[in-house]
């Protein structure tokens, strides 16, 4: 029997331009104003997909839903999710400049990360990753995945930050799709043969607004 999880408004991370019939999906770290910006930008711009979905699902600041709206968002998540000489090569790292974002912008979130080790010793099993994506997925926020080789999956970039908005697996988790928005499109990627297939691994991040603490 097959099973779906997605997010509740996929047209929140949707975006236009001045041409109405030119429809994106998340962020394409090409917009990026700067070289370095574009060739390193996979994580801020995953970030900031995540931050424009939340941002127009509260309605807080009613940002809109052109192109530039969510490349204000990319610029300013780069400003804290700022990839390093290597760029952001794991959960940790990615984790703590989002914690850094955060706090420069005196928001409160918990996060969730699941990592995938580069030795198959260890891995989270598919099911593992499938509970984990489909428990963000209810939550109703984004997935920020980090694949850092991509295996026999061939439409997946190593080295790399996406996004993800749906997912599809049979009861048994014998086939697992994922929906990922990458490059400003939509792409629809095998998980399962993207984890039994991985050389170095990756891993999942989410977070979700959270109450101020107390005094």
């Amino acid at each position: 029997m097959p099973l779906s999880n997605q997010l509740s408004h996929i047209e929140y991370l949707q975006v236009t331009t001045s041409n109405p019939a030119t429809v994106f999906c998340g962020s394409d770290q090409e917009w990026f104003s700067t070289e370095r910006q574009r060739l390193t930008g996979c994580g801020p711009s995953a970030a900031a997909n995540i931050l424009f979905y939340l941002d127009r699902k509260n309605d807080r600041s009613c940002c809109g839903r052109d192109r530039d709206d969510l490349l204000d968002f990319m610029e300013d998540a780069w400003q804290s999710v700022t990839p390093e000489s290597n760029g952001i090569p794991s959960t940790a790292l990615f984790l703590e400049k989002l914690k850094l974002y955060a706090t420069r912008h005196d928001k409160h979130f918990r996060y969730f990360s699941l990592n995938v080790p580069s030795q198959q010793t260890g891995r989270p099993s598919l099911v593992e990753v499938l509970t984990f994506i489909a428990q963000g997925l209810r939550k109703d926020v984004p997935i920020a995945f980090l694949n850092l080789d991509h295996g026999a999956e061939q439409r997946l970039e190593s080295w790399h930050w996406v996004t993800i908005a749906a997912v599809d697996y049979s009861e048994e988790a014998q086939t697992a799709q994922i929906s990922i928005c990458d490059e400003g499109i939509t792409k629809r990627i095998n998980l399962k043969l993207w984890l039994e297939t991985t050389t170095q691994g990756g891993g999942f991040v989410y977070f979700v607004p959270d109450a101020v603490p107390s005094p």
